[in-house]
């Protein structure tokens, strides 16, 4: 049986998502400063996709598919924190990595390693 197809209709959908997630009780208790940072990154999500024109596509393509990938990564290490019931990453830690390791996370999601040649593809292109 094919599972069913997934899609997101609107920027509020979309978003929507992030959002409800650091409305959850933890992050409001232990993870503030992610949940501000996530929050930000909505934001500034929220600019990118409004600004698409056919001139600048790519370009906002990479830094959309950057701020997203970065919100993964502070919900994965904020879920590893939470669950190991103690502080495994200071929230700053979780805020720099997902920075720096933004550029192979959806490389990574996909059973690559950082040395495996990168698809071309959109999926892919990161800012």
């Amino acid at each position: 049986m094919l599972s069913q197809t997934f899609k997101i209709n609107t920027m509020e959908d979309y978003l929507a998502y992030f959002v409800n997630k650091v409305n959850e009780p933890i992050f409001s208790t232990s993870l503030p400063i992610v949940k501000e940072r996530i929050l930000e990154i909505c934001r500034e999500l929220e600019e990118e996709i409004d600004g698409i024109n056919k001139e600048n596509f790519f370009q906002r393509w990479a830094t959309i598919n950057s701020l997203e990938s970065q919100i993964w990564i502070l919900l994965e290490l904020s879920e590893v924190t939470a669950k190991k019931g103690k502080t495994v990453f200071t929230e700053e830690e979780v805020v720099i990595t997902a920075k720096e390791d933004c550029r192979s996370y959806f490389k990574e999601k996909c059973g690559m390693t950082l040395l495996d040649e990168t698809p071309h593809s959109l999926h892919f292109s990161i800012d």
